[in-house]
């Protein structure tokens, strides 16, 4: 697992930079432990359900994140994404998950265009349009 994860956003036509981490238990659980993975506004985890059993408690599931494609220029921004444990097992129900901190690289750039660039003007009210 890892604690920083950077991702680039996107644009409408997917080309971004997605950043992976992975969960594992610690030990063989009693009963199946469902770890739900939360994101923000911002920052889309896939998938959002992690789902361990005694059969595979010891195998990493990997977690993709991705920056959600907006057209808001935000320069470089920090979100978390959260995880939940819920299951009959004592030990892993509602345990302390860390948080991962995800750095969002923007690629939007706020733009002014002018529609000209030379406005000729006269005395007497003529303007140029």
């Amino acid at each position: 697992s890892k604690s920083l994860a950077v991702v680039v956003e996107g644009n409408s036509s997917g080309t971004g930079s997605n950043d992976f981490y992975s969960i594992v238990l610690r030990s063989d659980p009693v009963s199946d432990v469902t770890i739900h993975v939360s994101g923000n506004d911002q920052v889309l985890p896939s998938p959002n359900k992690l789902y361990f059993s005694q059969h595979n408690w010891n195998v990493p599931q990997e977690v993709e994140l991705e920056a959600i494609h907006d057209l808001v220029d935000e320069f470089v921004t920090n979100y978390s994404v959260s995880h939940s444990s819920v299951s009959q097992d004592l030990l892993y129900h509602s345990m302390d998950i860390d948080e991962t901190r995800v750095t969002v690289l923007d690629n939007d750039v706020a733009i002014i265009r002018l529609s000209k660039h030379l406005l000729n003007t006269s005395e007497g009210g003529a303007d140029d349009s």
